[in-house]
């Protein structure tokens, strides 16, 4: 009865250590706050997203709160010197918790499509940190229809965090070289990832 208390005590510790090895990895995994440059250009980089950091436009706030803003290189609105919004990055530490909101700009685009949008959402799940891979928030919402009426908005519980994701289209006109009248689609899209006010508790 001695020998089988005391396997039943190591059985225990043995679990606790387990558990906490565990919870030291999920902590390990989590991005800081603020987020730092490097985690940004290496979310870019294992998404493929093309974009350099604009430094103008990349501002810190107060209690950690920062915005990194990244546009495109090679694609423009119909200013040449303004590059399209490759991704707008907020990431801020609230009495909640961290949260990190990610805006994307997309043109040409007329019908949605969660395809098309699969390395943004990657890109603020790897900004965020602590999933199991870089593509769990993506898996959790491309089976969602688009809903009613727009803006279009979903949001799903995942790992102890809330997600929302934000769709916007927008349309307008525009002239060819012919001085014929065209129509033009875009749309944004808006991530935020946020922890649940009890996951602190």
């Amino acid at each position: 009865m001695k020998h089988l208390k005391i396997l039943c005590f190591i059985c225990i510790l043995a679990a606790l250590c387990f558990l906490s090895g565990c919870q030291k990895e999920e902590a390990r995994q989590q991005a800081s706050c603020p987020v730092d440059e490097e985690t940004i250009l290496s979310a870019l980089k294992k998404t493929g997203l093309q974009g350099k950091i604009s430094e103008s436009e990349t501002e810190s706030y107060k209690d950690g709160h920062i915005l990194y803003v990244v546009r495109s290189e090679t694609e423009t609105y119909d200013d040449p010197d303004n590059g399209v919004l490759v991704a707008g990055v907020s990431c801020a530490e609230t009495e909640d918790g961290r949260m990190v909101s990610g805006t994307f700009d997309r043109l040409n685009t007329e019908q949605f499509s969660w395809e098309d949008w699969k390395q943004q959402i990657a890109f603020a799940a790897l900004v965020y940190g602590g999933f199991d891979n870089e593509d769990a928030i993506y898996k959790a919402f491309c089976e969602k229809e688009l809903p009613d009426s727009s803006p279009f908005v979903w949001e799903e519980e995942l790992l102890g965090v809330r997600c929302s994701i934000t769709y916007q289209p927008r349309s307008y006109k525009s002239y060819d070289d012919g001085g014929n009248v065209v129509y033009k689609y875009d749309a944004i899209l808006r991530v935020d990832i946020y922890e649940q006010p009890s996951a602190n508790k």
